[in-house]
């Protein structure tokens, strides 16, 4: 299909409403905004324009000479065709003119918001490549060269697709009406928080301050109070509100015993970017409260900001795995007398009924070590400063919530040039995206893929997974693996549990998902921040349920499926604690997966990701431990040896590749990875039925279509930078790397034998 530009839906007039809508005045505020947003300037229609125009008319009429005889009938007649000839033939240009200016439109501003169905393969794929790059020297340069000219100012592929995504859920929230369906009380939601942020002149911040209370802090804190009290706070605010400072305490399947829910501490994810400069800040607390001591708080907080950022970075430990501690181990562990595994057993009990209470050898998962440090080493430093940290735990739920319930708090921090529409919008959407999805993930999942991902994609998708784990089996047993290594290899493999394009198997269906999310109030149209608090409470109160006893009467069987996803994502991503990969359906679509593209580019793209993931389960840091943290040790000696070998090749490798002795052990997890996950993906596509091996794309030939695939989904304009401290190698490396220890891919273009690591 051919793509239209923003510039070409402009100028059609059928990309705007009928002037006999009711929604007219919607249809030409989102046109002149488009307009604005590109740099056209907006003529309004102005009235008095008009009549000036028309009295000009009659005046200059007026002095024409007046004519004595009328027009004949044959002169008439010949008059009222002419003027229809001279019509015809001007809306003929017209139409030719329009015509032209969307095919030039088209041609010169190759943009598209929607994800599939302005996507052309050959056509992105032509416009891409530089052939001018050797590929056999820089397969990057010669697949995405000229990739930043068809997309100037998009950084690369995943952020291009999550904009067109989120401008797809922005269409999809504004048409939803149905507060009983999950899919659209999720698109209810959104569009409720963000008319907190477009109104300009919403004002709940009231709200946040009712939040605090209900937990005993008030904001600014004036005297100070216990420690423990300060503790039992923030375990009540995790628990109880769904909101964590310091540490997340979350509900999740309790894999040692696999009877059962558990607790999991761990970095609190929801925990907005610190505001760092002090006339900023200051700003902020102003437009919360202006009759507080703005110096002096700014100071509190900035200063706990630093002590926090301190804690978190001393005991980051990347090596960690996460791992179950009984809660007695907590004090064995930090030897606090501030924050002790009593305290924790404690606070938790307060809010579980008696025949779901913890005790000190119940077992919990401390999923980030780091978060459990921070929170013992914030509250020892401020054992006697206790005011201090209460304002800071306030402020930072203050700000948490300050999109969903002030305009102005919402912006608070934004200044000059990031004080704009531009800047402003795609924040905000993000942040509100953030709220829902805490609260009903799946049915903002569902709005967002309904009408756009086809219909064939999660079954093929779903296919190529079993595939992909076939083709390792078949590896696993036919390569340098011994057969007691080999055997221990496939049993983890078919234990991985793989989630494809949606939710698990609770919640597959529409109607299932709307019983899921039954406990999730309708939206308020008066106050989205009650609402969303509202939520969190119901859905905290869902959560703690599910540790009841066998016995409770809601009690709920455990299942791997009961994970949070609570985040829209267009990354696959491994989970170590559930043995699972999720790959999303966001990805189920191009530059990664295309109803119209051959086998042979969709397991070069798709494939590519999917062996990437499963490669995880068997990464140096996991490959001794099983999903329930136990010591799984399936391998022989022999094996780790030569497992060893290779990673310690591939670490060199990455060394000599960037002259950097230190990039290549912080980046062998994803780069082992990359490597894996190519040559799984090509030895998968090599497996199909040679009918499906035969076509290519763009002029390509089929192996050499699945080359150019595994490195088109890296394309982007940064492509060589390297972050520093990145588990991430640039975008270059990434493509040319696997290709380079991959004998097949110097067969395809053909390039010198590979010296494989």
């Amino acid at each position: 299909m051919t793509r239209r530009s923003k510039h070409s839906q402009l100028l059609h007039p059928r990309t705007l409403s009928s002037p006999l809508q009711a929604n007219e005045g919607i249809g030409r505020s989102d046109f002149e905004d488009r307009r604005k947003l590109l740099g056209v300037a907006v003529q309004h229609y102005d009235g008095s324009r008009r009549t000036t125009l028309r009295s000009e008319t009659r005046s200059r009429q007026g002095t024409m000479p007046q004519l004595d005889r009328r027009p004949s009938q044959i002169e008439s007649n010949w008059r009222s065709r002419s003027y229809c000839l001279n019509m015809t033939v001007a809306v003929a240009a017209y139409c030719a003119l329009i015509v032209t200016i969307s095919v030039v439109a088209d041609w010169s501003f190759p943009y598209c918001e929607h994800p599939i169905k302005c996507f052309d393969l050959a056509r992105e794929l032509q416009a891409s490549m530089d052939t001018s790059v050797d590929p056999c020297s820089d397969m990057y340069g010669h697949v995405c060269g000229r990739w930043s000219d068809q997309y100037p100012g998009k950084r690369h592929q995943f952020a291009l697709l999550n904009e067109r995504l989120r401008f797809v859920l922005f269409q999809a929230a504004e048409r939803s009406r149905d507060s009983t369906n999950a899919a659209d009380k999720a698109g209810l939601a959104l569009s409720s928080c963000m008319r907190v942020w477009s109104s300009g002149d919403v004002d709940n911040a009231i709200s946040i301050g009712d939040v605090l209370k209900r937990r005993g802090l008030t904001w600014p804190a004036t005297t100070n109070v216990a420690v423990r009290d300060v503790f039992r706070q923030l375990v009540a605010f995790t628990l109880k509100d769904a909101i964590s400072v310091f540490f997340a305490l979350k509900v999740m399947i309790h894999l040692k015993a696999k009877d059962r829910y558990t607790f999991e501490i761990k970095y609190p994810q929801l925990t907005m970017e610190p505001i760092l400069d002090p006339e900023e800040l200051q700003t902020c607390i102003r437009t919360y409260n202006r009759s507080v001591d703005v110096p002096g708080i700014t100071m509190q907080i900035l200063n706990l900001e630093l002590d926090y950022a301190t804690s978190t970075a001393a005991n980051s430990d990347y090596d960690y795995s996460p791992k179950y501690h009984k809660f007695a181990d907590i004090d064995a562990m930090y030897n606090s007398s501030f924050v002790t595994s009593a305290q924790w057993v404690d606070a938790i009990n307060e809010h579980l009924p008696n025949d779901a209470a913890v005790d000190s050898d119940s077992l919990f998962l401390l999923y980030d070590k780091f978060a459990l440090s921070a929170v013992v080493d914030i509250l020892s430093a401020y054992s006697d400063r206790t005011r201090n940290l209460q304002n800071f735990i306030g402020w930072k739920i203050i700000r948490y919530l300050s999109y969903g319930a002030s305009s102005k708090l919402s912006t608070c921090d934004y200044r000059g040039e990031f004080d704009t529409w531009s800047f402003t919008f795609p924040v905000a959407l993000k942040r509100c995206m953030g709220y829902v999805s805490e609260v009903v993930p799946y049915g903002l999942l569902q709005l967002q893929l309904v009408g756009v991902l086809e219909d064939s994609a999660i079954p093929y998708a779903r296919n190529m997974t079993d595939d992909v784990r076939r083709a390792i089996e078949v590896s696993y047993n036919f390569s340098w693996l011994d057969e007691q290594s080999a055997a221990g290899a496939v049993r983890r493999l078919r234990n991985i549990r793989a989630v494809v394009g949606g939710p698990g198997r609770r919640v597959l269906t529409p109607a299932a998902m709307d019983v899921q999310y039954a406990h999730v109030p309708g939206i308020y149209e008066d106050s989205f921040v009650n609402w969303l608090v509202d939520s969190y409470r119901a859905v905290a109160a869902h959560k703690i349920r599910l540790v009841y006893p066998p016995g409770n009467p809601d009690h709920r069987s455990p299942s791997r499926d009961d994970w949070d996803l609570n985040e829209m994502t267009t990354s696959a991503f491994y989970l170590p604690t559930y043995h699972l990969i999720y790959v999303p359906g966001e990805l189920l679509m191009p530059p990664f997966l295309s109803a119209s593209a051959p086998d042979s580019f969709n397991y070069g793209a798709l494939g590519k990701v999917i062996g990437h993931e499963l490669t995880h389960a068997f990464d140096p840091k996991y490959i001794d431990v099983n999903y329930a943290r136990e010591p799984d040790v399936f391998y022989t000696p022999q094996f780790k040896e030569k497992f060893t070998q290779k990673i310690d090749c591939l670490i060199l490798q990455t060394n000599a590749m960037l002259q950097d002795s230190s990039v290549g052990e912080r980046t062998i997890t994803e780069s082992f990875a990359d490597n894996a996950g190519t040559e799984l993906a090509y030895l998968t596509y090599w497996a199909l039925a040679e009918t499906r091996r035969k076509e290519g794309v763009a002029g390509l030939t089929a192996d050499q279509s699945f080359f150019v695939a595994t490195c088109f989904f890296l394309c982007g304009a940064d492509g060589e930078k390297q972050l520093q401290n990145s588990v991430y190698l640039s975008l270059k490396v990434r493509c040319n790397q696997p290709l380079m220890n991959t004998e097949q891919f110097a067969e395809a273009f053909p390039c010198a034998a590979p010296n494989k690591a």
